[in-house]
């Protein structure tokens, strides 16, 4: 009776623990923000790397996505990785107020459960990208305060939101 049940816990056991996994691109597009932001030397960096992703600071994860990254004034200094775009899940990016440089990532449109997006008060610059509009269920786009230039495109006209482009 014991050698049936072994196999059948260790079964059981197995399919939990790969069922609790956060998705591949997800935890990649994580490390690659956290590498390109020199996140060694953010503010607030508990967990990031040596613990299960739901444990990173600031991550919000919910069915083994991630929903949410809240990075605010925490010292990310350098840019964006386009890497970002394989989010697609996160309806809550907010990485205002850092040293945020470069440009805002065509990918950033690939994000299509975006809801709120706030990337103010950084030293983004050139212009908008057109792919944003591809966001559909965006209600807050965030970017005053940066070193953008050029026309807010033409694809978040069909947007209802609120904007803040300054």
């Amino acid at each position: 009776m014991k050698k049936k049940i072994v196999p059948i816990v260790f079964v059981l056991l197995f399919h939990f623990s790969i069922k609790a996994q956060v998705n591949i691109g997800d935890s990649l597009a994580l490390v690659d923000l956290y590498h390109s932001t020199n996140g060694l030397t953010w503010k607030n960096n508990s967990n990031w790397l040596n613990s299960p992703l739901s444990e990173w600071f600031g991550v919000k994860v919910t069915n083994n996505r991630v929903t949410g990254l809240y990075l605010v004034n925490n010292q990310l200094n350098g840019t964006l990785p386009a890497s970002l775009g394989n989010l697609t899940a996160i309806s809550d990016l907010y990485l205002s107020s850092n040293n945020l440089n470069g440009t805002i990532p065509n990918r950033i449109g690939d994000l299509s459960a975006l809801t709120f997006l706030y990337l103010n008060n950084n030293k983004l610059e050139g212009s908008i990208p057109a792919t944003i509009g591809n966001a559909t269920i965006l209600r807050e786009l965030h970017l005053e305060h940066n070193q953008l230039n050029g026309e807010i495109p033409v694809s978040l006209k069909r947007l209802r939101l609120a904007v803040k482009v300054v």
